[in-house]
């Protein structure tokens, strides 16, 4: 069994919906047929195909996973974030000045300690549990170099490799 593998079936085991990316960090194509007909949100989380649709392809499903990693083994693992999860994550940028917007927050108490990865990319993202309701994410909502991963998004996690800088994403 590839790490790869290992790794999507222990975040199967925490209720984290797992999925294959491109290597690249983006979501693989859509086939013709969800490309032209599944549009809007409902649509593609109802979609039964294996890998379209992005994060809407997320599964607790042990053979989909396995079986998504097996089709695109050199794509990178993604767990999606918000209720689905039970996750809302803090992405630090440190290009965009998140590091000190993270330490002020840290020292405030605005940011306390969980469980934290390094990204690939060099930065840090947080995961706290999901407080319920619909926490609405998006880049820079947390404060400058801070984006925020919560419903309609996702994380890419270990073992991944950053494709840019080759760095592996790490849980600390």
């Amino acid at each position: 069994m590839s790490t790869t593998v290992q790794a999507a079936l222990g975040y199967v085991a925490r209720g984290w919906p797992a999925f294959i990316l491109s290597a690249t960090k983006v979501p693989t194509a859509n086939c013709g047929r969800c490309h032209d007909q599944h549009t809007t949100p409902a649509q593609m989380e109802v979609c039964d195909c294996l890998t379209c649709h992005g994060f809407y392809a997320s599964t607790l499903d042990a053979g989909r996973i396995t079986e998504m990693i097996r089709q695109h083994p050199h794509g990178l693992l993604g767990i999606r974030t918000g209720g689905p999860s039970g996750t809302v994550v803090i992405d630090v940028d440190p290009r965009n000045g998140g590091l000190p917007t993270m330490r002020q927050f840290v020292e405030t108490g605005r940011l306390p300690r969980t469980v934290v990865q390094r990204t690939g990319g060099n930065g840090y993202q947080l995961l706290y549990a999901h407080p319920g309701g619909r926490i609405q994410g998006g880049s820079g909502k947390g404060g400058p170099g801070i984006d925020v991963k919560a419903d309609g998004g996702f994380v890419v996690v270990p073992p991944s490799i950053h494709p840019l800088p080759r760095k592996p994403y790490q849980w600390l």
